[in-house]
């Protein structure tokens, strides 16, 4: 019997320490991710401009995850239609990489409408977009997405449309940059603070002339072939930058312990490359 209670302790103190050390090993509270410009390759295309690596960025998001207790995976847009995998089949790996959110641009609605009703509707990912418009003037999709991230409620939210105007679609409008740019104001006073992104040149600086004071990351989707920066703005937040290839990702990762974290170590910019190691998953599930 003695032994019998000495068993149960030790199992008891295992799982305790367990217990312990799984806490220890959430090195983040809360996790932002995200991509963009992956023109939907899900291998290395072999161009001169290198996309692609699903498998590899997989294994990292996955790493990722497990090291944050909280995570928020978006992709900010032209990644989705794919002229390797058809379109449903991109959607479904993405689902199965746990992202959160898909933000649509003008470029992509063209390739993707056909499958928008049905596939789009039922996806756990959810899509949004605040500038694109049906016939009618009305938004076509999720206009934002809130999120509480550190101990605030964030708005994330996509003003797009500088550079790829769909004047031939005859069934959507595109929301003009000045009414965006109102509707963002009148939004960003309820939420602490606010992930944009865009298209737009320095709309950022607008906004903050506006009075808009609490964008915290303005990410900036169409500068493209350049070094991937992130950089502090006077406009009161944070502008980044992903290379268009495809091959990077941002990772915004706020320690457990926030005052141990300068503000720079928040972010980190991870490049995809040939020889990290592929997602079993994910790639039995791109075979089938």
């Amino acid at each position: 019997m003695l032994n019998y209670y000495k068993g149960i302790a030790l199992i008891l103190l295992s799982c305790l320490l367990s217990l312990s050390c799984n806490k220890n090993a959430m090195e983040y509270s809360d996790s932002i991710i995200f991509t963009a410009n992956t023109m939907g390759y899900t291998e290395h295309c072999g161009c001169k401009v290198k996309r692609g690596g699903m498998a590899e960025r997989a294994t990292l998001l996955k790493k990722i995850s497990k090291n944050s207790e909280n995570v928020f995976i978006l992709d900010a847009g032209n990644s989705i239609s794919s002229i390797q995998v058809p379109s449903t089949k991109l959607l479904e790996l993405y689902e199965s990489l746990d992202y959160d959110a898909y933000f649509i641009t003008a470029y992509e609605y063209r390739k993707l409408v056909k499958f928008f009703a049905s596939e789009i509707e039922n996806s756990p990912v959810l899509f949004s977009s605040f500038t694109l418009l049906n016939k009618d003037g009305k938004q076509m999709f999720k206009p934002y997405i809130e999120r509480t991230v550190n101990g605030e409620n964030i708005l994330f939210i996509s003003l797009t449309g500088h550079t790829n105007i769909p004047s031939y679609y005859e069934d959507m409008h595109l929301m003009d940059k000045e009414t965006a740019k109102k509707g963002l104001k009148e939004l960003a006073g309820q939420y602490d603070g606010v992930f944009l992104i865009t298209d737009f040149p320095r709309i950022e600086y607008e906004l903050f002339e506006m009075g808009v004071k609490n964008i915290r990351f303005a990410f900036h989707l169409d500068l493209l072939h350049e070094k991937g920066r992130v950089k502090i703005n006077d406009a009161g937040g944070v502008s980044m930058l992903l290379p268009s290839d495809g091959q990077f990702f941002w990772h915004i990762g706020f320690l457990r312990s926030p005052e141990e974290q300068e503000a720079e170590e928040r972010f980190t910019l991870f490049d995809v490359r040939d020889g990290l190691e592929k997602d079993k998953d994910l790639i039995r599930l791109m075979e089938k």
